[in-house]
């Protein structure tokens, strides 16, 4: 019961540490301090940590890594597709 307890409350420091930076992309729409090999990386890192909390069945291993998939997805989609960033168009005009 406390390995689970230490396990899940290290998921939910590591969903908490990335919400302020994604609350800023979000307000913002602005990744330019992020790399984009950061986020290529980040996003398989968490591929993988999914797949092999899947395969041993450690819930946090990939309960933890979901919510920060989907957030660096979201960034991914930023850089991926700038044209449709709102923060470009209001520099241009």
């Amino acid at each position: 019961m406390a390995v689970a307890i230490i396990g899940y409350s290290a998921a939910a420091c590591s969903i908490a540490s990335n919400i302020p930076q994604f609350i800023q992309v979000y307000k913002t729409k602005n990744i330019e301090s992020y790399s984009v090999i950061y986020i290529a990386l980040i996003l398989v890192s968490c591929i993988l940590w999914i797949a092999y909390g899947v395969l041993i069945n450690d819930k946090p291993t990939y309960i933890s890594r979901v919510p920060l998939f989907i957030l660096m997805a979201y960034i991914s989609y930023l850089a991926v597709y700038p044209d449709r960033n709102p923060s470009d168009s209001q520099k241009s005009s």
